[in-house]
């Protein structure tokens, strides 16, 4: 688990304030999103899942988009989004061991009410759940499709449970069945006793097959014997009619039954069986009108508007890299029109209106960022990363303008890195490989120009890269094998190697890293820089070096500690602070004598307000030990507050950066998987004396149904308790601690701000159910 320790905190929580938002800022025209489902019940309503941990919601079909869920872990990634019923979804997350587990998730309060915990394989590496099937009526049934690792080896195995998770059954065993791989699982909607395993391949010359169960897995019948299978797909209206679909060996095909699985016929489809790419993952049936069907194959889509009577099939080139199918996920009809459908591909999601024949895309903002970077001047500039390339926000027009690019579907193993420049506008630094060696190139014209070669040929990644105030034509670059370099950006490959105040000799031993630079504005002369766990000056340029870390030495191991971020007080030039692997420290006498301030590991990124002088902001990038979220001091560091993890939504970082205007922080996250998200802070309505940690009390029962009760761990009475709505309207205020009644309002989430008798104000959400 990861564990994040602070030392003067003041947890803030969005819903509850109006001085706090977040917003999505990512262009939208290379958004990705997977399992598009629809509500059955609420018009243009919409879900999705991101490329990690974020199931989305759009309330207008497609258009705009919010976050709906964020799983608590920046790590997982949700898949298989499905409806149970008509208020909840059910999802399962991979790559974080042991969370690879089955949720339920209601809709109505976007909270989990329900785990499945699946079976631990004892000796085993890794487990994953494949895919899963819980039945409506009874979410205690739910049949889960695993397989695990030993080693080198992959084992499948298949569990049945009818209480829950507390008992599983193990139905199917790879390794008693020739070694045969699982594909898919399916209980009957009508029968929970009945239920269906959907076999690939195996290591021997026996492969596919359906097995059917109808006395919960006591006996199987085999179906479609050496047939690769896959997907499943109930009729709506009556389970006996099922579908199900090809899996990776031999050609596309769709089978259909009338008796539950017992006898099968293959759909009269002509596919186009030249492409490689042969099973088909998704079969979808309009709930509303069964005429209509599609299935999702690779490199093809077969549709009817007949009930299958005839079949129209759609064919893509895969090898067109701006077409919008290779091969589909998931599919979903809108309830309110039969011939709208909207689906997931290994693209981008697309949009039909006349059942799948022609595919439109949709934008979102929902896309991996891997850089972010803000230019104050001319009204503004924001850059971030997109496919590897960068992209120019111009803040004044709103337009966003990409550059430098790489196609999706394009696969490389040395991505391009980007600097942008903040001294000069529009001009970045980008490294970019070729084979086994990169260059440092020079960009202009917002990442559209490539004007000059810094340096090439080399193998090393780009740390940091600083820019000179006083002389914008030079830069300062340090590399990840040790080295420092100063470049001339106006001349190709002029630069002079700056000797660091610790050497680096054996590139293959443990590198003490220079990882930020500070340049003094007035005097290029004057240089302090960050390496290891200390703080070196240099009064003529990195010709030598002094020590600056009187403080810094007391926390930080000079060898594995790193500073990663020094910066300037512009309202007060003898004050620094510097953000480290393990807290921030402060000096107010040139960097001559630190002193901690804040308690904190991987502070990657601080500034000081440009606007509001006492204004401080520092940024904790994920990593295998932290998860990305912010702290800020609106009192020159004297107190800190921190923005959560959950505020931010669970976002996975490894880079932000800070708009300043006056009374306000803008905070740019760029992100795993919700492309970049703008996190506001309104100075003007904060007081650092106005929140206190929510551990100090507890609300009990959470969730509640008709009343609460609520304990303080200090010594001290309650001078009132408010409730408010997600709006942020006030719905019940009382001064009663004891079985607060909530029974006159409508389930969901609720904030309950309680103040003490020493003016202390806590908060808390409450989940009325």
């Amino acid at each position: 688990m990861k564990k994040i320790t602070y030392l003067i905190v003041a947890v803030l929580f969005v819903c509850t304030n109006s001085n706090a938002q977040i917003t999505l800022e990512g262009d939208d025209d290379f958004g990705r999103l997977e399992d598009l489902t629809y509500h059955p019940m609420i018009q243009n309503r919409l879900f999705a899942v991101t490329l990690k941990s974020h199931i989305v919601v759009s309330n207008d079909n497609g258009i705009t988009w919010d976050f709906f869920y964020s799983f608590p872990d920046e790590n997982a990634r949700i898949q298989q989004l499905d409806l149970l019923g008509n208020d909840s979804l059910s999802f399962f997350v991979t790559q974080v061991f042991p969370e690879n587990n089955v949720y339920v998730l209601d809709i109505n309060t976007a909270t989990i009410t329900k785990e499945y915990l699946g079976p631990v394989t004892s000796n085993a590496t890794r487990e994953w759940v494949k895919n899963y099937d819980i039945y409506e009526a009874d979410s205690d049934v739910i049949i889960i499709n695993e397989a695990y690792n030993i080693g080198g080896s992959v084992h499948y195995i298949v569990y049945y449970s009818t209480d829950g998770g507390g008992v599983w059954q193990a139905v199917y065993n790879g390794d008693l069945n020739n070694s045969i791989s699982v594909n898919n699982v399916a209980i009957n909607p009508d029968n929970p006793d009945n239920f269906y395993i959907s076999r690939g391949a195996g290591p021997t010359e026996e492969d596919g097959g359906v097995l059917v169960s109808f006395d919960s897995g006591v006996n199987f019948v085999e179906g479609l014997v050496d047939i690769e299978l896959n997907a499943f797909k109930f009729h709506p209206s009556n389970s006996n009619i099922m579908y199900l679909g090809t899996g990776w060996g031999g050609n596309s095909n769709v089978y259909k039954s009338v008796d539950g699985g017992v006898n099968w016929t293959a759909e009269p489809i002509t596919w186009d069986n030249s492409g490689p790419l042969k099973q088909v993952n998704y079969i979808a049936i309009n709930p509303t009108n069964s005429d209509y069907m599609i299935v999702l194959g690779g490199d093809e889509t077969a549709i009817t508007s007949d009930g299958g009577v005839s079949w129209t099939t759609n064919v893509y080139d895969i090898d067109l890299l701006s077409d919008l199918y290779v091969y589909g996920m998931k599919a979903s009809y809108n309830p309110f029109n039969a011939e709208e459908v909207k689906i997931a591909t290994d693209r981008y999601p697309v949009n039909s209106i006349d059942g799948g024949a022609t595919l439109i895309q949709m934008e979102n903002p929902f896309f991996l960022s891997e850089f972010v970077s803000y230019d104050h001047s001319d009204g503004g500039h924001l850059y971030y990363g997109l496919l590897q390339g960068i992209v120019h926000k111009d803040m004044t027009t709103g337009i966003h303008t990409v550059n430098q690019e790489t196609p999706l579907g394009t696969f490389t193993i040395n991505p391009k890195t980007f600097f942008p420049d903040q001294y000069v506008t529009g001009r970045s630094y980008m490294r970019r490989a070729s084979g086994t060696t990169a260059n440092l190139l020079l960009l202009e014209n917002h990442g559209a120009n490539l004007t000059g070669a810094l340096f090439v040929n080399f193998t090393s990644n780009l740390i940091d890269v600083e820019t000179d105030p006083n002389d914008t034509d030079d830069i300062w670059v340090s590399f990840d094998d040790g080295t420092t370099r100063l470049f001339n950006t106006s001349i190709n490959t002029s630069y002079v190697d700056i000797a660091l105040p610790v050497a680096n000799p054996d590139p293959t031993s443990s590198l003490i890293l220079h990882f930020t630079t500070y340049i003094n504005p007035e005097n290029s002369n004057h240089v302090m820089i960050g390496q290891g766990g200390r703080i070196y000056e240099s009064l003529d340029r990195g010709s030598t070096w002094v020590e600056k870390s009187a403080g810094i030495d007391l926390f930080l191991n000079a060898d594995l500690d790193i500073v990663y971020d020094i910066e300037q007080n512009p309202f007060s030039p003898d004050e620094f602070v510097a953000s480290t692997s393990q807290g921030i420290f402060e000096s107010i006498d040139f960097g001559d004598n630190w002193t901690k301030v804040y308690e904190g590991e991987y502070l990657r990124k601080i500034g000081y307000s440009t606007t509001d002088s006492d204004t401080i902001i520092a940024s904790v990038y994920s990593s295998q030990t932290t998860e990305s979220h912010l702290v800020y001091s609106i009192d020159n560091g004297s107190t800190w507050t921190v923005i959560p993890p959950s505020v931010l939504e669970y976002v996975g970082s490894g880079s932000m950066t800070y708009q300043f205007e006056s009374g306000f922080v803008h905070v740019y996250v760029s992100t795993y998987d919700s492309g970049v998200v703008k996190y506001s802070i309104d100075l003007n309505n904060l007081s650092v004396s106005d929140y206190t940690l929510e551990q100090n009390m507890l609300i009990f029962p959470n969730p509640a149904s008709s009343s609460f009760s609520v304990v303080l761990n200090e010594m001290t009475g309650l001078e009132s308790i408010i409730i408010f709505d997600v709006t942020g309207k006030k719905v019940l205020e009382t001064q009663s601690q004891e079985n607060i009644n909530i029974q006159n309002l409508s389930q969901g989430v609720y904030i309950v701000r309680m103040k003490d008798a020493n003016g202390t104000i806590y908060i808390k959400r409450l989940v009325k159910k």
